[in-house]
């Protein structure tokens, strides 16, 4: 804590709020003691919330712009550490109670706010099941998934609260420490805040930059709405402070335009310049002949994505030489878009290898002392 108090107090008008985790009461603390020195050192807007409650932080913040307009709220729950009952195996979740505050909550802000909702982001520690949802479901991520996580062990609906008030745009957890991505489910992004910490035990793994994740809230100068963006910013040993992950949560962006590239790519969908085409990652819709390595199909191929409409060179060639088909591609197992480069082809026609190479991750790099043609070589 006094690490902490040493941190924050080197940003003076600098405020910030906190939950706590599932290890925060390992320790001569107990979880309300945890939370009342949270609320006590500089900066700190972290409140208690209401006592009846379970759990030591279960409150909200309001933001306004500088007319006094209601533009965003934050919702942050404490959702405990191991679950409670022997019955049930696994980790705490956010309890009825808790879920009935929200529901009260929410409502009692959009009726002070002229029966108008305003997007909010929720913060808590422990994921809901329905990050396990959209992961079998095999939702399109943004960013690095290395371990399925450890959700809740029961479902409380949270999530469905969320739903039925329909402000809840963004969700953020920690818990897991080798995740950093975002995926949209039902509506709403569910998203993991990074891994940060160089300590033994902390979040990350080695070759892993450090990461945690910005988001900015903003208001539309027109229309006057609450506007998320969100992106992750790696460490400076190994990344350079690199932003990764740009993406817009709120509004939700307009469906892609499939003609042209530029209003085409994100997360979610591919360019496929065989066919002209804009296809979501994954649709079977894609069947015409490829230009793709071994007649593979770009959308429903990660091989032969490409996600960057300025390099000209991901367009396919006819390579009469060795009588193949060439695609320069990014390369990425999670379909996140990436500035990643392949060098360029030798005197030969071979490609020799990437120019950067991220190292472990969610990018596959070539070896640089092997030739790689078509993409047949990871």
């Amino acid at each position: 804590m006094d690490n902490w108090a040493a941190v924050v107090g080197q940003f003076p008008g600098l405020q910030w709020a906190a939950v706590e985790g599932n290890h925060d009461a390992q320790s001569t603390l107990s979880r309300e003691d945890v939370f009342k020195v949270l609320s006590s050192l500089p900066g700190s807007i972290s409140q208690p919330g209401p006592s009846t409650l379970h759990g030591y932080g279960n409150y909200y913040v309001k933001i306004t712009n500088t007319t006094g307009q209601s533009v965003h709220n934050l919702f942050l729950l404490d959702t405990g550490s191991g679950s409670e009952y022997p019955q049930i195996d696994g980790y705490d979740w956010a309890w009825p109670d808790q879920v009935s505050w929200y529901l009260r909550t929410s409502e009692q802000l959009k009726i002070d706010n002229d029966d108008k909702t305003v997007p909010a982001v929720a913060f808590f520690h422990i994921c809901t099941p329905e990050y396990w949802d959209a992961l079998d479901a095999k939702a399109p991520i943004s960013g690095d998934n290395f371990e399925r996580g450890g959700c809740s062990g029961a479902n409380s609906g949270l999530f469905t609260a969320f739903l039925e008030q329909d402000d809840v745009k963004m969700v953020n957890v920690g818990h897991d420490h080798v995740n950093d991505y975002c995926t949209n489910w039902k509506g709403i992004d569910l998203c993991y805040g990074g891994g940060c910490g160089f300590g033994a035990g902390a979040y990350g793994k080695t070759g892993w930059a450090r990461r945690a994740r910005v988001i900015e809230l903003g208001q539309d100068p027109i229309t006057k709405e609450g506007t998320i963006e969100s992106w992750k910013r790696l460490d400076y040993y190994m990344a350079g402070l690199t932003m990764k992950d740009r993406e817009q949560i709120w509004p939700e962006p307009p469906a892609p335009d499939s003609k042209t590239c530029e209003t085409c790519v994100n997360a979610e969908h591919v360019w496929c310049y065989h066919d002209s085409t804009c296809y979501a990652h994954g649709d079977k819709n894609d069947t015409k002949a490829s230009a793709c390595p071994g007649s593979a199909k770009c959308a429903s191929d990660k091989a032969c994505d490409c996600n960057n409409c300025d390099d000209t060179k991901c367009q396919p060639s006819f390579d009469s030489k060795h009588g193949l088909w060439r695609e320069w591609q990014l390369r990425s197992t999670d379909y996140t878009p990436s500035d990643w480069r392949p060098q360029p082809e030798d005197k030969n026609g071979y490609v020799l290898g990437w120019s950067e190479c991220p190292g472990a991750g969610s990018h596959r790099c070539a070896s640089t002392n092997q030739p790689l043609i078509d993409g047949d070589r990871d």
